[in-house]
């Protein structure tokens, strides 16, 4: 019998010494529940995974104990008992980057992007400019100074250059605005990078990427919140037709572009008016929100699928949605 180990970050036990983020809690269950579940179908494998103490909730997989003191140790341990590991944690703080490096040698197959591509992803503003010199239409940025408010125009998005979730992302509409969002911010939270404010339909697109090529996904569109800080609240499947073939295009490009992508990855779109306007926002070297509702649009089992790509077996380029799904972040339904 075969055996993987999930591991969420989040709900996983390496908070388990600070106060639990509830939206981010709730997401990353939502995440780990659903592909726990579906690794649990298969026959043959057995799930392996953590949780931290408050999370009163059952998984069909054998959950394990660690400190977070000890997340390292365990982590390492639990995988060198296991044939491969999924790893869903934020690309902030190096946070996905440093557990690839923990895991790097472990006998377990690591279900994810190589380092080089984690490195270059969590970087938003090295990965917009890496996307537009390879002729990938993509949003790019600048770092972000006090000292350059005259050079500024205005709407703008402020972002952390590492971040994930929309975490300290700002919609600035003035000087005043940009001001007050400067005294919010504070330089232990890392670097911040401002870009133009570039409107359209917010969608994503998943992939699931191995040496044999990449499967999309059916596109999804994103509801985000309408307060100017974009949190994601969750998205619909599939697209309309042609915006579905044209986000599907873009987010290939972009995924081609980046070399190392291995596993689930998931692209954020702008879509506008018009093909000419579309833009790559960022690129996720991780599983994403998404799966949740993606799981239950298809007609087959995400985990699976996914096994067999990143064991270089061919599978389908595309696959399709058999039905219309609208979901929220927390993995509830609409």
């Amino acid at each position: 019998m075969s055996r993987i180990l999930v591991y969420e970050f989040i709900c996983g036990g390496a908070l388990a010494d600070q106060p639990l983020p509830e939206s981010l809690a709730a997401e990353g269950w939502a995440m780990l529940s659903s592909v726990v579940e579906d690794f649990s179908r298969l026959g043959g494998m057995e799930v392996w995974t953590t949780l931290d103490s408050r999370i009163k909730k059952t998984l069909p997989a054998k959950v394990k104990k660690f400190s977070p003191k000890g997340e390292r140790k365990a982590l390492k341990a639990l995988a060198m008992e296991c044939d491969c590991v999924l790893v869903i944690a934020p690309e902030t703080r190096g946070i996905l980057l440093e557990r690839e490096a923990w895991l790097r040698d472990s006998s377990a197959r690591w279900i994810g992007c190589a380092s080089a591509a984690i490195d270059i992803t969590t970087d938003k503003l090295r990965l917009g400019n890496h996307l537009s010199a390879n002729g990938v239409p993509a949003l790019t940025g600048r770092p972000l100074q006090s000292e350059i408010i005259e050079r500024l125009e205005f709407p703008m998005v402020i972002k952390p250059r590492d971040g994930a979730g929309s975490e300290n992302t700002f919609l600035v509409h003035s000087e005043k605005e940009f001001r007050t969002v400067l005294s919010l911010l504070h330089p232990e939270e890392g670097q911040f990078i401002y870009q133009s404010f570039c409107p359209g339909q917010p969608a994503s697109v998943a992939f699931m990427c191995g040496p044999e090529g990449m499967t999309a996904l059916p596109p999804c569109s994103q509801n985000l919140s309408g307060d100017g800080r974009f949190k994601y609240l969750g998205g619909r499947v599939p697209l309309e037709k042609k915006l579905s073939e044209r986000a599907t295009c873009l987010a290939s490009q972009a995924v081609g572009a980046v070399d190392g992508l291995l596993g689930f990855v998931g692209v954020d779109l702008l879509l506008g008016d018009e093909s000419e306007e579309d833009r790559v926002v960022e690129v996720n070297p991780r599983l994403t929100s998404s799966y949740v509702g993606l799981r239950q649009a298809v007609d087959v089992n995400l985990a699976e699928q996914l096994l067999a790509r990143v064991a270089g077996l061919p599978g389908s380029v595309v696959l399709p949605a058999r039905r219309n799904i609208e979901f929220l972040a927390d993995g509830g339904w609409m």
